[in-house]
């Protein structure tokens, strides 16, 4: 009966320890989707300092490329923390990395997160250079949304008004 008790134990043991490790595996799957473009994204206007947190810890910990890195605390600096001076210089920082120009769509956001930087801090001049460069790739990738966008930011430069 002794062996029994123990072969109960032992198999009862094996099977607790595959649910834990498989509960732990669940857990950093779980971790892993925090570390994401759309997740962080979502994060910059409602919790701008735990998307922050979230960035040091995905850049020390290597989870996300550089690029996503620095456009993502563009995005947080300009959106939740109205700090236009910083989220400029990681834009800047992005748009000098080679991968930038991998993805269109991508390098046009941030085309015009820089150009709308450069506007608030004043610096016209560069907005509008930005904005040339972002209005003519979006029309050659026939991208009307990002076209319009650099409108808006380009047309106060030349007395241009909506109303």
């Amino acid at each position: 009966m002794n062996k029994i008790s123990h072969i109960i134990l032992l198999i009862f043991i094996l099977i607790t320890g595959s649910c834990a490790n498989n509960q732990q595996q669940a857990s950093e799957k779980n971790d892993d989707s925090i570390y994401t473009v759309a997740h962080i994204q979502n994060l910059s206007i409602v919790q701008p300092l735990k998307a922050i947190a979230l960035l040091d810890t995905a850049e020390q910990e290597k989870r996300m490329t550089p690029f996503d890195i620095s456009c993502l605390r563009s995005l947080v600096y300009h959106n939740g923390l109205s700090n236009y001076k910083r989220a400029l210089m990681h834009g800047l920082k992005a748009y000098e990395m080679p991968e930038s120009r991998e993805l269109p769509e991508r390098f046009l956001n941030l085309l015009e997160l820089i150009a709308d930087e450069y506007h608030t801090n004043g610096n016209y001049t560069e907005s509008v250079r930005y904005c040339s460069e972002g209005l003519d790739m979006a029309r050659q990738s026939s991208n009307k949304k990002s076209e319009a966008n650099f409108h808006i930011t380009f047309g106060p430069e030349f007395g241009i008004s909506l109303e």
